[in-house]
């Protein structure tokens, strides 16, 4: 449960980070310009907004992933309760 909260609070705070990833233009929102690993206030680089965006992708397979193994858990504590 706690890796699931973990990996879901990382995937919120890149959500946040990276919210709307065109490809084409990298979007300067308040949230995108708090660059967390830096801390200059800059906005993302097209680079570091597609490593953000695919940092996302995998967090977000990750938490389904987690969710999936929590579910069975739960259902394998019921039956044995």
């Amino acid at each position: 449960m706690q890796v699931l909260f973990s990996e879901h609070g990382k995937l919120n705070r890149l959500a946040d980070l990276g919210a709307s990833f065109s490809g084409a233009r990298v979007p300067c929102s308040p949230a995108a310009a708090l660059d967390l690993h830096s801390g200059s206030g800059r906005c993302p680089s097209k680079r570091e907004a597609l490593a953000q965006h695919q940092e996302m992708r995998r967090l977000r397979e990750d938490v389904a992933r987690l969710q999936v193994q929590c579910s069975a858990l739960q259902e394998q504590v019921e039956r044995l309760g």
